[in-house]
């Protein structure tokens, strides 16, 4: 691919939100233009090959069979069946069952196929990196896409570039007793007061125990037990499944 360069795309809607985000008067609209802000990557970055599980009776599910990658069907009652699926269509299936995959592909589910634009995302956390970079050093014990945890002996580095704008750095947790960092987005943190702050990627960490965070930081594989409640037409079905995660993956 090749893109060509330009500059200040974004300037105006970055501007005009993050005003809103620093002006709000309630939490609502702070968090609402922080959304805004944040979707803007988000969007871009976006995987066109979403799942989606949806209830589908059996003429439905019929159908979906011949244009879509099909991970996983559950039958909740007759002729009501709760499937797991790749949302875009699949071309080699298509092609085996005979469907227009061209047809198919330009609409998802009676709307268009999303617009993602891969580079302008990659650009905005390359610049992240660019960034983040120079602080890389001794005295840091764990660093993201945005953030890092640094040694108090290092703190001074960090003072000049302390603020509420755009580009600074922002105190989030003062003092923390004692971290343990797991993988990437994945860690548990002791504070100061005795209580203890979880991050867990792409699971709620309310599903996952201190105890969790210890086994994986050791080394040690782990199994979350999730439920999922589905709302049928005269009741609500739960599904429970189970998850095992492994610190080396």
């Amino acid at each position: 691919y090749q893109f060509k360069r330009t500059k200040n795309v974004f300037k105006d809607f970055v501007t005009h939100f993050y005003e809103k985000k620093m002006n709000a008067k309630t939490k609502i609209e702070r968090k609402r233009a922080k959304l805004i802000l944040n979707a803007l990557y988000g969007r871009f970055g976006m995987n066109p090959q979403n799942v989606s599980t949806k209830l589908l009776n059996d003429l439905e599910l019929a159908k979906l069979v011949l244009t879509n990658e099909i991970l996983s069907v559950v039958t909740i009652e007759k002729g009501v069946n709760l499937v797991n699926y790749i949302t875009l269509p699949s071309e080699e299936i298509c092609n085996a069952s005979g469907e227009d995959y061209i047809k198919h592909q330009i609409e998802v589910d009676g709307r268009y196929v999303p617009f993602q634009a891969v580079q302008i995302a990659a650009a905005i956390t390359s610049y992240a990196r660019i960034k983040m970079n120079p602080f890389k050093k001794d005295g840091v014990y764990y660093t993201d896409t945005d953030s890092i945890f640094i040694s108090l002996a290092f703190l001074f580095e960090f003072l000049k570039n302390i603020g509420p704008h755009i580009g600074q750095w922002k105190i989030e947790h003062k003092i923390i007793k004692k971290a343990w960092f797991v993988q990437p987005k994945m860690y548990l943190l002791l504070m100061e007061d005795g209580t203890y702050i979880k991050k867990f990627r792409g699971l709620s960490s309310n599903l996952v125990e201190i105890q969790d965070y210890l086994q994986l930081f050791n080394g040690l594989k782990i199994t979350v037990e999730m439920k999922k409640w589905y709302r049928l037409t005269k009741h609500v079905e739960t599904v429970t499944s189970e998850m095992t995660l492994d610190p080396a993956s």
